[in-house]
């Protein structure tokens, strides 16, 4: 069975390398990409499974879910306003995992997403 493929975007090098070293000791393949820019250059190249994303980032959330063979985003941040994380589950993210990460809830919220994948749907296409 081919190890599945994580997307990790975060300004952070430290989380993207945390991050990309669970991933990896827990048998995923791991990319990051520390730009909105670069991820959708890795997206172009790349088959992925899943992605998280920082909420940071959040502009290019409408580029990366396109359609419904999209992979499942997965929000993450801290001090977020109360109103980015409805918006962000509207425009098509399946879950938002608050900073610091909790290594228990990050491992059942990859595996959770990649297992279901949930169908999305772009905003801008309804």
């Amino acid at each position: 069975m081919a190890k599945k493929k994580i997307l990790i975007v975060d300004e952070d090098a430290g989380v993207r390398e945390t991050l990309s070293g669970i991933f990896e000791y827990e048998r995923y393949t791991a990319f990051t990409a520390k730009t909105g820019s670069n991820a959708l250059k890795l997206l172009k190249t790349k088959s992925i499974d899943l992605i998280f994303l920082d909420i940071h980032l959040l502009d290019i959330l409408e580029n990366v879910i396109i359609n419904e063979q999209s992979p499942p985003v997965i929000l993450t941040g801290k001090k977020v306003t109360p109103e980015i994380v409805p918006e962000a589950l509207r425009k098509g993210a399946v879950d938002f995992l608050e900073k610091p990460l909790s290594l228990e809830k990050l491992l059942v919220l990859a595996k959770r997403a990649i297992k279901s994948n949930v169908p999305k749907q772009n905003s801008l296409l309804t």
